[in-house]
Protein backbone atom coordinates (compact mmCIF):
# COMPACT_ATOMS: atom_id res chain seq x y z
CA UNK A 1 0.00 0.00 0.00
CA UNK A 2 1.59 3.75 -1.06
CA UNK A 3 0.47 6.80 0.79
CA UNK A 4 -1.51 7.77 -2.07
CA UNK A 5 -3.71 4.16 -1.64
CA UNK A 6 -6.95 4.51 0.47
CA UNK A 7 -7.04 1.96 3.50
CA UNK A 8 -10.23 0.53 2.76
CA UNK A 9 -10.88 -1.54 5.71
CA UNK A 10 -10.17 1.38 7.67
CA UNK A 11 -13.11 3.37 5.88
CA UNK A 12 -15.13 0.05 6.50
CA UNK A 13 -14.62 0.01 10.18
CA UNK A 14 -15.56 4.22 10.16
CA UNK A 15 -18.95 3.34 8.25
CA UNK A 16 -19.49 0.99 11.12
CA UNK A 17 -18.79 3.20 13.94
CA UNK A 18 -19.01 6.93 12.56
CA UNK A 19 -17.06 8.87 10.15
CA UNK A 20 -14.06 11.11 10.02
CA UNK A 21 -13.53 14.33 7.38
CA UNK A 22 -10.99 11.63 5.87
CA UNK A 23 -14.00 9.41 5.35
CA UNK A 24 -16.35 11.66 4.09
CA UNK A 25 -13.55 13.11 1.28
CA UNK A 26 -13.09 9.88 0.31
CA UNK A 27 -17.17 9.24 -0.07
CA UNK A 28 -17.18 12.52 -1.54
CA UNK A 29 -14.40 11.77 -4.28
CA UNK A 30 -15.92 8.55 -4.59
CA UNK A 31 -19.96 9.01 -6.31
CA UNK A 32 -21.67 10.19 -2.99
CA UNK A 33 -24.46 11.89 -3.13
CA UNK A 34 -24.01 14.41 -0.32
CA UNK A 35 -27.41 15.48 1.56
CA UNK A 36 -26.18 17.26 4.34
CA UNK A 37 -22.75 18.04 5.41
CA UNK A 38 -22.65 21.34 7.89
CA UNK A 39 -21.64 22.16 11.35
CA UNK A 40 -24.08 24.76 13.86
CA UNK A 41 -23.43 27.06 16.10
CA UNK A 42 -22.29 24.56 19.40
CA UNK A 43 -19.63 22.98 17.02
CA UNK A 44 -21.68 19.52 16.30
CA UNK A 45 -21.30 17.94 12.52
CA UNK A 46 -24.54 17.25 11.09
CA UNK A 47 -23.71 15.13 7.79
CA UNK A 48 -25.88 12.72 5.91
CA UNK A 49 -24.87 10.73 2.93
CA UNK A 50 -25.72 8.09 0.40
CA UNK A 51 -24.07 6.20 -2.01
CA UNK A 52 -25.11 3.80 -4.52
CA UNK A 53 -23.00 0.82 -6.91
CA UNK A 54 -23.23 -2.37 -8.38
CA UNK A 55 -25.99 -2.83 -6.80
CA UNK A 56 -25.72 -1.79 -3.11
CA UNK A 57 -26.46 1.30 -1.13
CA UNK A 58 -25.06 3.08 1.80
CA UNK A 59 -26.52 5.55 3.98
CA UNK A 60 -25.11 7.07 6.66
CA UNK A 61 -26.61 9.93 9.27
CA UNK A 62 -24.35 11.51 12.02
CA UNK A 63 -24.87 14.38 14.38
CA UNK A 64 -21.56 14.52 16.77
CA UNK A 65 -19.58 16.70 17.87
CA UNK A 66 -16.90 17.72 15.31
CA UNK A 67 -14.04 16.32 15.41
CA UNK A 68 -10.73 17.94 15.69
CA UNK A 69 -7.41 17.47 13.22
CA UNK A 70 -6.27 14.67 15.88
CA UNK A 71 -9.88 12.45 15.57
CA UNK A 72 -11.13 13.44 18.95
CA UNK A 73 -14.27 15.13 19.64
CA UNK A 74 -14.83 19.00 21.03
CA UNK A 75 -16.45 19.29 24.44
CA UNK A 76 -19.84 18.17 24.05
CA UNK A 77 -22.62 20.47 25.24
CA UNK A 78 -24.10 18.48 28.20
CA UNK A 79 -28.30 17.21 27.15
CA UNK A 80 -27.43 16.81 23.53
CA UNK A 81 -27.08 13.18 22.63
CA UNK A 82 -24.37 11.85 20.03
CA UNK A 83 -26.35 10.09 16.44
CA UNK A 84 -25.16 7.71 14.21
CA UNK A 85 -27.17 5.45 11.78
CA UNK A 86 -25.37 3.74 8.71
CA UNK A 87 -27.17 1.26 6.85
CA UNK A 88 -25.88 -1.11 3.91
CA UNK A 89 -29.15 -2.27 1.33
CA UNK A 90 -31.26 -1.94 3.93
CA UNK A 91 -29.97 -3.49 6.62
CA UNK A 92 -27.74 -2.04 9.45
CA UNK A 93 -24.18 -1.41 8.12
CA UNK A 94 -22.82 -3.03 11.61
CA UNK A 95 -24.14 -6.36 10.74
CA UNK A 96 -21.95 -6.37 7.34
CA UNK A 97 -18.69 -7.79 7.22
CA UNK A 98 -15.77 -5.36 7.45
CA UNK A 99 -13.84 -7.72 4.56
CA UNK A 100 -16.97 -7.14 2.47
CA UNK A 101 -17.42 -3.47 3.00
CA UNK A 102 -13.96 -3.30 2.12
CA UNK A 103 -14.45 -5.01 -1.26
CA UNK A 104 -17.44 -3.09 -1.99
CA UNK A 105 -15.71 0.34 -1.21
CA UNK A 106 -12.54 -0.59 -3.60
CA UNK A 107 -15.20 -1.13 -6.45
CA UNK A 108 -16.34 2.35 -6.29
CA UNK A 109 -15.76 4.77 -9.03
CA UNK A 110 -13.10 7.52 -8.53
CA UNK A 111 -15.78 10.86 -9.27
CA UNK A 112 -18.32 13.05 -8.63
CA UNK A 113 -22.22 11.66 -8.12
CA UNK A 114 -23.85 11.81 -11.23
CA UNK A 115 -26.44 14.32 -11.52
CA UNK A 116 -29.93 13.96 -9.80
CA UNK A 117 -32.32 11.97 -12.32
CA UNK A 118 -35.32 14.39 -13.78
CA UNK A 119 -38.22 15.00 -12.75
CA UNK A 120 -40.78 12.05 -14.55
CA UNK A 121 -43.95 13.44 -16.12
CA UNK A 122 -47.15 13.46 -13.31
CA UNK A 123 -49.62 10.15 -14.47
CA UNK A 124 -52.57 12.00 -16.50
CA UNK A 125 -55.03 9.97 -14.51
CA UNK A 126 -54.07 11.15 -11.27
CA UNK A 127 -56.56 13.64 -10.32
CA UNK A 128 -54.19 15.10 -7.74
CA UNK A 129 -51.14 15.27 -9.96
CA UNK A 130 -53.02 17.56 -12.38
CA UNK A 131 -51.60 20.93 -12.76
CA UNK A 132 -53.93 23.88 -11.21
CA UNK A 133 -54.97 26.80 -13.18
CA UNK A 134 -54.18 29.60 -10.89
CA UNK A 135 -54.97 32.76 -12.03
CA UNK A 136 -52.40 35.59 -13.25
CA UNK A 137 -52.87 38.59 -10.86
CA UNK A 138 -52.24 42.13 -12.70
CA UNK A 139 -49.90 43.98 -11.39
CA UNK A 140 -51.10 46.79 -9.14
CA UNK A 141 -49.43 50.30 -10.26
CA UNK A 142 -48.17 52.12 -7.69
CA UNK A 143 -49.60 54.33 -5.09
CA UNK A 144 -49.05 57.84 -6.01
CA UNK A 145 -46.67 59.99 -3.82
CA UNK A 146 -49.58 62.40 -2.54
CA UNK A 147 -51.60 58.89 -1.35
CA UNK A 148 -48.02 57.11 0.51
CA UNK A 149 -47.86 58.16 3.66
CA UNK A 150 -44.39 56.95 4.07
CA UNK A 151 -42.91 59.27 0.70
CA UNK A 152 -45.51 62.22 1.93
CA UNK A 153 -44.01 62.96 5.23
CA UNK A 154 -40.32 62.83 4.21
CA UNK A 155 -38.31 65.25 5.14
CA UNK A 156 -36.84 68.07 3.00
CA UNK A 157 -32.94 68.00 4.55
CA UNK A 158 -31.61 66.19 7.47
CA UNK A 159 -31.86 68.31 10.77
CA UNK A 160 -27.78 69.89 12.17
CA UNK A 161 -26.33 67.81 14.33
CA UNK A 162 -25.40 69.65 17.96
CA UNK A 163 -22.73 67.32 18.53
CA UNK A 164 -21.04 67.04 15.20
CA UNK A 165 -17.97 69.57 14.84
CA UNK A 166 -18.70 72.49 12.58
CA UNK A 167 -17.79 72.36 8.53
CA UNK A 168 -14.03 73.61 7.92
CA UNK A 169 -15.47 76.79 6.12
CA UNK A 170 -17.85 77.69 9.55
CA UNK A 171 -14.70 76.69 11.83
CA UNK A 172 -12.78 79.30 9.58
CA UNK A 173 -15.28 82.22 9.71
CA UNK A 174 -15.40 81.93 13.18
CA UNK A 175 -11.52 82.50 13.42
CA UNK A 176 -11.38 85.51 11.53
CA UNK A 177 -14.23 86.99 13.58
CA UNK A 178 -12.08 86.45 16.69
CA UNK A 179 -9.33 87.46 15.59
CA UNK A 180 -10.46 90.74 14.31
CA UNK A 181 -12.37 90.96 17.77
CA UNK A 182 -16.18 90.70 16.59
CA UNK A 183 -17.90 89.49 19.11
CA UNK A 184 -21.10 88.77 19.29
Amino acid sequence: MSLLDWDYEEIAHRVQRGLDRLSVSFFRRHGARILRDTVDFHGYEHLELEVAHGGHRLHIRQYAPARGLDGTPAAATPGVAEEFTSTFDGRPAAEVPVKALARWLATLPVGEAPPEPAATAPDPNNPFAAARDVPERAAEPPLPPERNPFLRERPRQPAPNPFAPPAPEERRRRALEWLRGEDA
